[in-house]
C-alpha cells in the first residue's frame, strides 16, 4: 500500500468497521425479537426506544455482544487470527441460508424437487469447499465455538423445555366458549374493573388457551367484560 494512501485506509476502515457494527447490532436484535416470537429465546426486554415503527433495542443482548467483544478480542488478541473464525461463521450462515432456502422452495413454494436438489448441489458445493477451507485454518483457535454453542444451547433447551412444560398443562378450543364470552361482555349487572384485558398463554395454536385463563374469567368477580386474549 502506498504511504500517502495510509490515513486514507485507516478512515475508510473505521468507517467500515461503524458500518458493519451497526448492522450486527441491529441484526442481533431483529433476531432475537423474532427468536422470541417463535419460543426460541427466554422473554426478555424489548424497548422502543423511538416512534418509528419496527426501531427497537434489547438491552440484555447489548451487553452479551459487549461482553462477546471483549472475549473475543482478549482470546484472539490479534485481527490476523480472527480470519479463519470469521469466515467459518460467514460460511456457516451461507449454508444455513441455502438449507432454509431450499425448504422453502420445495414445501412452501412447491418447486420440482429435480430443480430444489440442483439448486442446492450448486450453492452448497460453493460454501461447502469455502467451509473446509476455514475450518482448515481454525487449527488450535476453535475455542470460539462455545459462544455459539452457547446461542445455540440457549434456544435448543429453551424451545423444548417449553414443549415438556405443554404437556402437563391443559388447554382449552378458545372458540366453544366465544358466546359465553359474549354474554360476559355484555352482561351490565356484573362490575367492570378495567375497560380490556391481555390474557398472555403460552398455547402453541392460536385458537387455544390455558384452562386456567378461561376459569379466571369465567369466576365469580371477572375483572373485565370486554376482554381480549393474546398469544405469547
Amino acid at each position: 500500500m502506498p504511504h500517502w494512501f495510509l490515513i486514507p485506509s485507516i478512515i475508510i476502515a473505521t468507517l467500515a468497521t461503524i458500518i458493519a457494527s451497526q448492522a450486527l447490532i441491529s441484526g442481533s436484535f431483529t433476531l432475537i425479537n423474532e427468536a422470541i416470537n417463535l419460543n426460541f429465546w427466554p422473554r426478555v426486554s424489548v424497548k422502543q426506544p423511538t416512534e418509528a415503527k419496527g426501531q427497537i433495542y434489547i438491552p440484555s443482548v447489548n451487553t452479551i455482544l459487549w461482553f462477546g467483544c471483549v472475549l473475543m478480542i482478549l482470546y484472539f488478541k490479534e485481527s490476523g487470527h480472527m480470519e479463519a473464525a470469521y469466515g467459518f461463521s460467514i460460511t456457516i450462515t451461507m449454508l444455513m441460508t441455502t438449507l432454509l432456502m431450499c425448504y422453502f422452495l420445495l414445501y412452501r413454494l412447491h418447486w420440482n424437487k429435480i430443480y430444489v436438489v440442483a439448486f442446492a448441489i450448486v450453492f452448497g458445493t460453493i460454501e461447502l469447499s469455502f467451509f473446509i477451507a476455514n475450518v482448515a485454518k481454525i487449527k488450535e483457535r476453535w475455542m470460539f465455538l462455545f459462544f455459539e454453542l452457547f446461542i445455540f444451547m440457549t434456544m435448543y433447551v429453551w424451545y423444548y423445555a417449553r414443549k415438556i412444560n405443554n404437556r402437563y398443562t391443559k388447554f382449552e378450543q378458545l372458540g366453544k366458549h366465544s358466546n359465553q364470552l359474549k354474554e360476559l361482555s355484555e352482561d351490565d349487572a356484573i362490575p367492570k374493573f378495567a375497560t380490556h384485558l391481555i390474557y398472555l398463554t403460552k398455547a402453541d395454536k392460536r385458537h387455544e388457551i390455558e384452562e386456567k385463563i378461561i376459569k379466571s374469567i369465567f369466576s365469580k368477580n371477572p375483572k373485565s367484560r370486554c376482554l381480549l386474549v393474546s398469544a405469547s
